[in-house]
């Protein structure tokens, strides 16, 4: 879907990126931080980490197994998301 809202004809321009593609997580996060910062960052803001369970039927999914989910109350096949918002009076943003 990431790749028909770019405008590509096909995945596969995307998928190079992320497999071909040289960078580095720390640089990547720095700037992301700084994004945040200058255009959310007061006082009052916090950082907010929260687990989410996506529930899956099969096991075609990267790091699908079956694992305790609260977004089915068991342990259930799914994948565990760990997402960092930050939030403040200005706005929030999923880092």
């Amino acid at each position: 879907m990431r790749a028909e809202i770019a405008g590509d004809p096909g995945a596969w321009r995307q998928q190079a990126l992320l497999r071909r593609g040289h960078w580095n997580a720390y640089v990547v996060r720095d700037i992301v931080r700084d994004h945040v910062i200058e255009h959310l960052g007061t006082d009052d803001g916090v950082l907010v980490i929260n687990e989410v369970g996506f529930l899956k039927k099969g096991q075609a999914s990267c790091g699908v197994g079956r694992k305790y989910t609260g977004s089915a109350g068991k342990i259930t096949n799914c994948q565990i998301g760990v997402f960092a918002t930050y939030v403040s009076a200005r706005d929030n943003s999923l880092c």
